[in-house]
């Protein structure tokens, strides 16, 4: 990675994490330009297949940002080593207009050399989630 630091990553992904908070009022191409052509990003956890490529990305965030409003992120801890970031935070929002949802998350995402995501995983318990209707599929 070119971008130098840990420090440099560290700022990507809290560029990121605000891209996703401000996806309910401006469009997902904030969030893709974070993202390789080709990255895979788990937006539905690990229960769920990757969304690969920027179409498939769009296409899940899309759906995301139809489901939840009122997103917000509260970073608890981030971790670098190499192209790796780690980010341990607290999600809350609206699910499907009614429900207060507070969600732990781990995410886990590896940069390429020019700085952008090549791969995001986001690791929680979808327990929450399936009480309130999400689709285990």
């Amino acid at each position: 990675m070119t971008t130098g630091s840990s420090v440099d990553l560290e700022k990507r992904v809290r560029e990121l994490l605000l891209a996703f908070e401000k996806a309910s009022t401006v469009d997902v191409g904030t969030i893709l330009q974070h993202f390789t052509s080709d990255a895979k990003f788990w937006i539905w956890g690990l229960q769920k297949p990757p969304s690969v490529g920027h179409d498939e990305i769009r296409h899940g965030l899309e759906q995301l940002a139809a489901a939840i409003k009122d997103f917000t992120i509260s970073i608890e801890h981030i971790t670098v080593g190499g192209n790796t970031v780690m980010v341990e935070r607290v999600e809350k929002f609206t699910y499907l207009g009614k429900h207060q949802v507070t969600l732990p998350v781990v995410g886990v995402g590896g940069v390429d050399a020019d700085g952008k995501f090549v791969v995001w995983k986001d690791y929680f318990d979808p327990s929450e989630m399936y009480s309130l209707g999400a689709a285990k599929e």
